[in-house]
């Protein structure tokens, strides 16, 4: 077996005395690589490596090395499959800190960019072949710097571009798609809420090409464009948790990044932004899987916490649904509310049930999670057309879906005729009484359809106590959110 001592001794000599009288060569960049990926240095030599050649400088030398910058016009360099080889091995042995020097030292290859490629080639490979601990300790010793360097420029003949995004934020954000569960969770709880926006921000890959003269008047062109694929993975991470108002807290932090992709034209004026529909309908389906993942604890930390209980972030993401076309989902939401995460509660006796708040006054956790999902969505629809036609077809649509979810549910069958089943039939009377009467307006439309009503009185099935707060909660939802 090789020691940390030998490989060391072996890379140092392999990097010693490059320059334009000595150029490394390709030979050289693999021996000091091969000397890392030796299957005779065990992981533990491995790191204790890459810490001595941290320590002395040599770690950056490789990292330039290997990417062709000590040699003439780069010709030592590893190949691009050679180096993917080379950083899934040392994502495969080494330990979170260990991967995160040597993050570093590939940040170090190009100040301009932070050495984004290679960095988020890293990250890639980490996300593949890391071990859980090691992709948890990575992430948090990368953690600080996901915020550093939000953007870069590169210029090229004709034209430059400008990257919104950060390299460590990047890995990062492969890494945190990678992971489920107790795991994922962990890994979100490392993060600062600003560099979770900011592995969000960086996870859409905004980039702006301009092309044509870059002097003033110069008739050049600007496109903008994007890619939610990393965002959708971290979204996945979320909703695989078991803690509700992390992934609230998620959530929130998803909407301010899908805010930014719809703003982006209004905030650069003139700008040509390619597949903005598509991104936006994408990032909203990912922030639909955090919510269905767990409907009543996501919505009711929402309607509780300090940052969300204004209804402007669900709003945002309600009016994106509508107007993607993705009203199932919000009608998804809104059954799951009334009937439980399973669709087997009794919608009476949750709407009526109460718990205690912080402060231990009473609470009513349905009516309010409700009246907050009514009033938040009412509020998407007048922001997107003051045509009340359009606003009920609105509330029919999402109506629809969640009568379809409920009335398909398992409640009755053998079960029928218990107070759960008979609730069931009442919640359905009401939606269907909601969608029917066309004098409705949209906003009495989503009230009604909340309410159980009784088929055979047409009166209402709950007090005045949760029925007065649901109504509550709509009127301050609709008052406060902004869109």
């Amino acid at each position: 077996m090789t020691t940390a001592t030998e490989a060391t001794s072996q890379i140092h000599h392999a990097l010693d005395a490059s320059g334009w009288l000595h150029p490394m060569t390709h030979d050289r960049v693999a021996s000091a690589v091969g000397a890392l990926t030796s299957p005779s240095l065990s992981p533990a030599d491995a790191n204790a490596t890459i810490h001595n050649l941290a320590h002395t400088g040599d770690l950056d030398t490789l990292a330039k090395d290997l990417l062709g910058g000590g040699s003439y016009f780069g010709r030592g360099a590893l190949s691009t499959t050679e180096r993917g080889r080379f950083l899934a091995d040392m994502a495969g042995k080494l330990d979170g800190k260990a991967l995160a020097d040597l993050s570093g030292a590939l940040a170090r290859t190009d100040r301009e960019s932070g050495g984004h490629q290679y960095v988020a080639e890293l990250g890639e490979a980490v996300a593949a072949h890391a071990s859980p601990k090691a992709k948890l300790d990575y992430i948090r010793a990368l953690s600080a710097k996901t915020t550093d360097q939000p953007s870069y420029n590169q210029l090229s003949i004709g034209g430059a571009a400008i990257n919104y995004s950060d390299a460590e934020a990047v890995a990062v954000g492969d890494v945190l798609g990678s992971m489920r569960g107790a795991q994922a969770a962990q890994a979100f709880a490392a993060l600062t809420p600003v560099q979770t926006r900011a592995v969000l921000t960086s996870a859409i890959e905004g980039k702006q090409s301009i092309s044509g003269s870059l002097m003033p008047g110069g008739g050049s062109t600007s496109v903008l464009t994007y890619n939610a694929s990393r965002f959708d993975r971290i979204m996945d991470a979320a909703a695989s948790t078991g803690d509700a108002r992390l992934k609230a807290n998620v959530f929130d932090a998803g909407v301010s990044t899908l805010r930014s992709v719809r703003d982006t034209n209004s905030i650069f004026g003139g700008l040509t932004v390619i597949g903005q529909d598509a991104t936006l309908k994408s990032m909203a389906a990912g922030l639909t899987r955090i919510v269905e993942s767990d409907p009543n604890g996501v919505m009711g930390h929402l309607a509780y916490d300090r940052k969300t209980f204004d209804g402007g972030a669900f709003s945002t993401y309600a009016k994106e649904m509508l107007q993607s076309g993705q009203q199932a989902g919000l009608g998804n939401i809104m059954a799951h509310l009334q009937l439980g995460n399973d669709l087997q509660g009794n919608a009476i006796t949750r709407f009526e049930a109460t718990a205690p708040s912080p402060s231990g006054d009473i609470r009513h956790p349905t009516a309010d999670a409700l009246g907050y999902f009514v009033g938040a969505v009412y509020k998407a629809s007048e922001s997107i057309s003051s045509d009340v036609r359009a606003q009920q077809d609105m509330a029919t649509a999402v109506i629809k879906t969640a009568l379809t979810v409920i009335d398909k549910s398992k409640l009755g069958g053998p079960a029928a005729g218990t107070a759960a089943s008979i609730a069931k039939e009442w919640v359905s009377y009401a939606a269907r009484a909601a969608i029917a009467d066309p004098g409705n307006s949209a906003a009495t439309q989503w009230e009604r359809a909340s309410l159980p009503i009784d088929p055979k009185t047409d009166q209402l099935a709950v007090g005045d106590a949760s029925r007065t707060l649901f109504g509550h909660v709509i009127e301050e939802t609709r008052r406060m959110a902004k869109p």
